[in-house]
């Protein structure tokens, strides 16, 4: 007669028959909750992303005027495309101020006082707007009145002020 030779599971210590079962086990728990988890984000950037667009106002500069649309927006991310039909270079400040617009208080030298203390300067783009350029510029607003202007020797004196309300 010959001699069988055992069978695996009477030479493997049962503790190695265990182990095995169990990795694959918590292998493919891993794999789900890592496949839960990916689509879970999947789902929440689908839904911010369709639910939160960022209003956007054009604003169209020239020589001395600010032209802008619409001229009431929702509060929170605020984006800004300025446009610059020239000839020469503009800023783009904005202003909160319950002020006109051709009111808001000036220095000596005929520009916007951007630190006096009854205005609050929320967004300065500093670097000037080339003539026949444009840029996108990001603002976080709050309800309130605003006035966009170009704050330039001259400018805003010359009529470059926009006002806007934030609800």
């Amino acid at each position: 007669m010959t001699e069988q030779a055992p069978a695996l599971h009477e030479t493997t210590p049962p503790e190695a028959r265990r182990a095995r079962p169990g990795m694959a086990t918590v292998l493919s728990v891993v794999a789900l909750i890592t496949s839960v988890v990916a689509i879970g984000f999947s789902a929440r950037t689908r839904s911010v992303t369709a639910t939160s667009a960022v209003p956007n106002i054009a604003v169209a500069e020239s020589d001395f005027r600010i032209q802008a649309t619409p001229g009431t927006i929702k509060g929170g991310l605020v984006d800004f495309t300025v446009s610059n039909a020239g000839p020469s270079a503009h800023e783009f400040l904005i202003f909160r101020a319950d002020q006109a617009p051709n009111a808001l208080p000036t220095g000596s030298d005929g520009r916007v006082d951007e630190s006096s203390d009854q205005i609050t300067k929320v967004f300065d783009s500093g670097d000037n707007i080339a003539p026949n350029g444009s840029k996108v510029f990001h603002a976080a607003l709050t309800p309130g009145k605003y006035v966009m202007v170009c704050n330039l020797p001259g400018h805003y004196k010359a009529g470059m002020h926009e006002a806007f309300t934030v609800h």
